[in-house]
């Protein structure tokens, strides 16, 4: 082999060798480089154990003695509210017989419409025309004995129109000779009450029970005298001081004009 071939050969083998060499350094680099992040990723799985912190003193708690402790609150008095004084209705002629539901008066005719025998016997009483006692010049000499005046006209004073008319001042009373002419005199329902609500009750069952007719405002006069007793007590001016003949007695006055009123239905 010559000189230059030796030569050659020499290089070439230098340059392999010094790739190997080279070969051999990137591959451990490349384990250096893998076997770093596994060992982070082993130190990151370690659990880290933080040092908890420490318990705080609790403040004692004192409590009250017996002069410092707070007295409960006394419950306060609570007022019925039947307990507060109301004020007293304004008295007049006509409130004992004021009904206790709301009714509106109807007039004698509705009664007639049913009970025609008692609205004859009626029509033949002084009741029923009473309201021309009022008029001027008319009974001069029992006015005169009463203390009236007998030229004066009484049919507009509110005193004697209580007692001289139907439901005077309530619903569907009387209001005026010019307004409510049928509603002038002591009619059925100036006895026994405002007729709208119990008149139903009649008209649906004419073998109605006595008890839902009153619950409905029938007033019963024969129960209870102050219904006449509020016309014919100490307030009217005509009384027993003035003529003997206007002593009321509410037995003989009821038995005498119920003689007048056969009952149509019996109950």
């Amino acid at each position: 082999m010559s000189t230059r071939q030796t030569k050659i050969t020499a290089i070439v083998c230098l340059i392999f060798a010094a790739g190997l060499f080279a070969g051999c350094q990137a591959k451990e680099q490349k384990a250096e480089q893998k076997a770093k992040p596994a060992a982070h990723e082993t130190e990151v799985k370690q659990p880290v154990h933080a040092e908890a912190p420490a318990p705080e003193k609790a403040e004692p708690v004192i409590e009250p003695s017996k002069e410092e402790a707070v007295p409960e609150a006394e419950p306060q008095e609570t007022v019925e509210a039947d307990a507060v004084p109301t004020e007293e209705p304004e008295e007049t002629i006509l409130e004992e017989t004021a009904p206790s539901v709301s009714a509106e008066y109807l007039g004698v005719k509705k009664c007639k419409a049913c009970h025609l025998k008692q609205y004859k016997a009626w029509k033949k009483t002084t009741m029923a025309g009473s309201f021309e006692n009022l008029k001027a010049l008319v009974k001069e000499a029992e006015k005169q004995k009463a203390g009236l005046d007998p030229g004066k006209d009484y049919t507009t004073d509110e005193k004697c129109l209580r007692c001289h008319t139907t439901g005077y001042g309530r619903p569907g009373g009387f209001k005026s000779a010019e307004e409510t002419p049928h509603m002038a005199g002591v009619q059925c329902e100036g006895c026994h009450g405002p007729g709208s609500e119990y008149r139903k009750i009649m008209k649906k069952n004419k073998k109605y029970k006595l008890a839902e007719a009153k619950a409905a405002g029938l007033i019963i006069p024969a129960e209870d005298e102050k219904g006449c007793m509020s016309c014919h007590g100490s307030d009217s001016p005509f009384t027993e001081k003035v003529d003997p003949k206007y002593v009321f007695d509410f037995k003989a006055r009821l038995e005498k004009t119920h003689r007048h009123y056969p009952l149509k239905y019996e109950h």
